[in-house]
């Protein structure tokens, strides 16, 4: 199998794609039988070894460029999470460092106090009716609502929803099941982009969470009108 690795890219394609993201656990699987450098791709190898942290990584001063192929997924160039190269990464992190200042952070108590009074009263109300809490969805909603409120000045209060938004967050989930397609074909979201919303609601049902995002400055997509 590390053969077939070594010679095509496929291989990859087979398990994140076909298979739905699985080339972690056959990539564990690898090293459980071959050590811990196996070559995933031809033009990857793998390293499960602590030692390899900071060659890898990069210790302060060195530089590396992110991996094409994952980038590709994300469909943001523009964004500091899909940008390739390191010394652009580093010009668009600059502008983002003043926001995870331990001044910045410090000021975010009473926003986080007043979450967590929110998570508490759910907590108290659930084990009071003796109903049962999702939650999973209550630890979404509770970052969820800190991160809004922090980068958009207003939180979308999804701790004060009866059902914490659920479908808020599994549009999130439905759409994440693209990412290893979109690796690979980087030609899918500018041409989900170009479509008419009609068109794109027949395969993507929760296309009006995504548009609500959009009106409140979360997401840039421009649809062109049916």
């Amino acid at each position: 199998l590390t053969i077939v690795a070594a010679v095509t890219s496929l291989y990859q394609f087979y398990y994140d794609v076909i298979q739905g993201g699985q080339f972690i656990w056959e990539i564990e699987r690898m090293h459980k039988i071959y050590g811990p450098i196996v070559r995933i791709r031809p033009d990857v190898l793998h390293m499960n070894d602590p030692e390899y942290i900071d060659p890898i990584y990069g210790a302060p001063g060195k530089r590396r460029d992110k991996y094409k192929v994952a980038i590709n997924g994300f469909a943001t160039p523009n964004a500091a999470l899909g940008t390739r190269y390191h010394d652009v990464h580093r010009l668009r992190r600059m502008v983002l460092n003043p926001f995870f200042s331990k001044q910045n952070v410090r000021r975010l108590e009473p926003v986080l106090q007043r979450t967590l009074r929110k998570v508490l009263g759910r907590l108290e109300r659930n084990a009071k009716s003796g109903e049962p809490m999702t939650t999973n969805l209550m630890y979404l909603a509770t970052t969820s609502d800190v991160i809004s409120d922090y980068c958009f000045g207003e939180s979308y209060n999804n701790l004060d929803k009866e059902d914490f938004n659920e479908p808020f967050f599994s549009a999130f989930h439905d759409a994440g099941k693209g990412y290893h397609f979109a690796c690979w074909n980087p030609w899918l979201v500018p041409t989900v982009r170009a479509l008419p919303q009609s068109i794109v609601a027949l395969f993507m049902p929760r296309l009006d969470v995504f548009l609500d995002m959009v009106k409140v400055g979360v997401f840039s997509f421009q649809y062109p009108q049916a």
